[in-house]
């Protein structure tokens, strides 16, 4: 008896120690793997020490931590022992590495366009405790508020920098999007290892490591897209209880972003249509009711906002489906690929990365079709309608009006491509054998490779050489063109002149001088001529001055006569259509120094701010 005793008592002793074992297993390699991930995002951080000093090991030194942050991430999500929290937490580790590769090459303040747009309205708030001002950079910007409140909410309770409040949002907005893509994928696929391997091959779509890591609207939209989606799909309890948190998070993407708000009404439509099929899995009870809710909202919102809008919604995709419409009949040539607007060219290997990433999703989409039925629930079947999007969204891209349509609908459409491709490639559950089986000792390295190139080649194709690393000052060239002495330039400005004043300037301190300034500048047309022949002209003509009797304040920046600009022109995207073919001449800068009722009020070396009159 007594040894029974002693047996038990000892058996309630070890039963701590397993439970201890098995959630330490739970968790698997992944300390392991973020040390590995942590190693690539200090390998970034000396790529963009170096990129800063010109350093030609730069560009290696980048693709060295992108390869070390992927490539072990992506081993052991495909591994079929990997547990469930470990998947979770390498997904979230491979989100916030990425988040960083943005944020560390600019981390003293906003350097993309939809950033300073987004800041312009945050300060707006800030200073006016008013929603809804008008924006000069992007006017939807005003009626969509939602991270802008968010960010101006976190910057006065915690005294952070506006700048920086807006990193930690959009940081968590990131890991909000991969745990909640990591959810919703493992609710459609019934599998873990499905849900990992998607969210891993959903990095690989183009807006995914800059675009989305911007602080703009869309950056906080698209989680609470899939977060909405999540709630509607995975609802649990009453009717009534369970309807609350889904409602919420809709009006919060309304209130965020349009297309997003448009889409995520459109997916719960869908969703709700295509599960009245008796051969699917049904929605929810009381599902409808989200859907109608989405529909209401955003249109309710449309009305309100719908004409600061027109742009995003009317002229751009008209323009696409023109230019595609004119390349099919032959009347225009399709645009070189991989080439900035001057003409500066992908490196040879960079090119073929990318296009190799493309086939290798177009080549493999189509096995996972099949699978995607046989999982005989509603929400698949959305998923499978957005992957098939994918490639007509290339053709788009074949086209210069086009290209941006495509790569906006970049992060939408690879909900539907990575879910496919995760089933195409083996990660399904029970039976549903895939192109790279586990059982296969060849299959975990074929795998990591096709999520290298695929990932790798998003990149490529999302975003420019010259602006993936913080080299130097370099014309025309957001972000390069962005650099501390214009921002320094603007934030004068903005303590020292009237807000909403009207500038003249090229297109990079005006987007600073309205961002951080708060001002109201003018680029490319302000009458006729253009700026670029105010500022080009040896001398002042009555064109010229009936130019400067429109403004208030003008901008001279001496470094636009070092280069012509690496995209578009420097004060519109029309100013090579004027014979744009060398640097602007010194002498027409120099001019405004001799003008009567000009005066120099403002001078940091290469930046000049005369007051009219």
């Amino acid at each position: 008896m007594e040894a029974v005793v002693g047996t038990r008592a000892a058996t309630l002793r070890r039963a701590p120690e397993r439970v201890v074992r098995a959630e330490a297993n739970a968790w698997g390699l992944l300390p392991a793997i973020a040390v590995v991930a942590a190693g690539g995002v200090l390998c970034l951080a000396v790529a963009d020490n170096v990129a800063r000093a010109e350093g030609s090991a730069a560009t290696g030194l980048y693709w060295l931590g992108v390869v070390a942050i992927v490539v072990p991430i992506a081993w052991r999500l495909f591994q079929t022992g990997t547990r469930r929290p470990e998947r979770l937490g390498l997904v979230i580790v491979l989100g916030a590495a990425l988040y960083l590769l943005k944020v560390m090459a600019w981390p003293l303040g906003y350097s993309f366009h939809d950033d300073l747009g987004q800041l312009r309205s945050t300060l707006d708030i800030s200073a006016t405790h008013h929603l809804f001002a008008h924006n000069p950079i992007v006017p939807a910007y005003s009626y969509y508020p939602g991270l802008e409140v968010v960010s101006n909410a976190l910057a006065e309770t915690s005294g952070l920098d506006p700048t920086i409040a807006g990193f930690v949002v959009i940081g968590a907005a990131r890991v909000v999007l991969m745990v909640a893509l990591f959810r919703l994928f493992e609710l459609a696929g019934s599998s873990s290892r499905v849900a990992g391997v998607a969210v891993l091959l959903y990095a690989a779509n183009s807006n995914f490591v800059y675009f989305d890591a911007q602080v703009a609207y869309e950056s906080l939209a698209l989680p609470l897209v899939v977060l909405a989606l999540l709630a509607a799909v995975g609802r649990r309890g009453g009717v009534t209880a369970s309807l609350l948190v889904p409602t919420l998070v809709i009006a919060a993407t309304v209130v965020t972003h349009h297309v997003s708000a448009y889409l995520l009404a459109l997916a719960l439509v869908a969703w709700v249509l295509v599960g009245r099929s008796r051969r699917l899995v049904s929605p929810p009870v009381g599902s409808w009711v989200l859907a109608a809710a989405a529909v209401a909202a955003a249109a309710g919102w449309w009305a309100f906002a719908g004409r600061a809008t027109e742009r995003e919604l009317g002229s751009i995709p008209a323009s696409a489906i023109t230019s595609v419409w004119n390349l099919a009949l032959g009347r225009s040539a399709p645009r070189q690929l991989f080439h900035a607007t001057n003409g500066t060219a992908e490196p040879r290997v960079t090119q073929l990365i990318g296009f190799a990433s493309v086939v290798l999703v177009l080549v493999v989409l189509p096995f996972g079709v099949r699978r995607v039925l046989r999982q005989r629930n509603a929400i698949s079947i959305v998923l499978l309608a957005l992957a098939v999007c994918y490639p007509p969204s290339l053709v788009l891209r074949l086209t210069a009006a086009g290209t941006e349509t495509s790569s906006r609908a970049s992060e939408f459409v690879f909900l539907g491509v990575a879910y496919v491709l995760a089933l195409a490639l083996g990660a399904g559950p029970g039976r549903l054998a895939g192109l790279l089986p586990g059982s296969s000792a060849l299959a975990a390295p074929a795998f990591v490779a096709y999520a290298t190139v695929v990932l790798v080649g998003g990149i490529i194709i999302g975003w420019s050489p010259t602006a993936r690393l913080p080299r130097p000052y370099q014309v025309g060239s957001p972000p390069r063109s962005i650099g501390p002495e214009g921002v320094e330039t603007a934030r004068w400005a903005g303590r020292e002149l009237v807000p909403g004043s009207t500038v003249f300037a090229d297109e990079a301190n005006a987007l600073l001088l309205a961002a951080y300034g708060r001002q109201a500048p003018t680029t490319g047309f302000a009458g006729a001529p253009p700026l670029l022949h105010l500022y080009r002209s040896r001398s002042l003509d009555a064109a010229d001055r009936s130019l400067l009797d429109r403004t208030r304040y003008l901008v001279v920046d001496w470094r636009l006569t070092t280069a012509l600009p690496l995209n578009g022109g420097y004060f519109s995207d029309q100013d090579p259509s004027y014979g744009l073919r060398r640097p602007l001449p010194a002498v027409g800068l120099r001019k405004f120094a001799r003008v009567r009722g000009l005066d120099r009020i403002y001078d940091s070396g290469n930046i000049a701010i005369y007051q009219s009159g």
